[in-house]
């Protein structure tokens, strides 16, 4: 079976940034320009994140992409402004 593509987030990890911040889902959706659908979405598990939303979400609380998403540790995930063209 093909592991499925995208990441979760560490819900018990985004809410505690969340609560130590004094940020809402609202507040990061808005810092992420991601919908509050989708943010919610991603901390139900309803959905897996792309790489580019991964770090947007982390930008928006700023820490590392690995803080929130356990997956991403140890792998050299780019985040989008750092892709290189082929």
């Amino acid at each position: 079976m093909a592991r499925p593509r995208g990441f979760l987030l560490s819900a018990p990890a985004f809410r505690a940034l969340l609560a130590a911040k004094g940020l809402t889902q609202r507040d990061i959706a808005g810092r992420s320009e991601l919908s509050v659908q989708t943010i919610s979405a991603l901390y139900r598990h309803s959905t897996r994140a792309s790489a580019p939303t991964a770090h947007a979400v982390a930008r928006a609380i700023g820490v590392e992409p690995e803080a929130l998403f356990p997956e991403m540790s140890g792998q050299f995930v780019p985040a989008p402004d750092e892709a290189v063209a082929s």
